[in-house]
């Protein structure tokens, strides 16, 4: 089963599972892909969207993240760095944890 999309329900205590996947923001996609193509042997293919590719590692079987074109999902700032994804069994009671905290 592919890791991109699994999120499984460990005990139930909504501690978060770190899924091992990032999404690189990125202005040029393709030049992105070369470097870290080069520097790490990763692969890549293309999924949802135009502007964004799966990172595999470098047997090309297990997808571990994403490059993305840039967005600007603030108004007046365009995203920067790295996106990291986190699962939990009830995004509700972690949404009300964030907000008391």
């Amino acid at each position: 089963m592919s890791r991109w999309r699994e999120f499984d329900s460990h005990d139930g205590t909504n501690e978060p599972t770190f899924d091992p996947t990032s999404a690189i923001n990125t202005d040029d996609v393709d030049a992105t892909q070369v470097f870290y193509g080069s520097v790490f042997g990763w692969q890549f293919q293309d999924y949802g969207p135009r502007g964004f590719v799966q990172i595999l590692d470098g047997t090309g079987a297990a997808p571990m993240g994403a490059i993305q074109q840039r967005r600007q999902l603030l108004d007046d700032a365009p995203t920067l760095g790295f996106e990291c994804t986190f699962g939990v069994d009830d995004v509700d009671t972690v949404s009300e944890r964030i907000l008391a905290a």
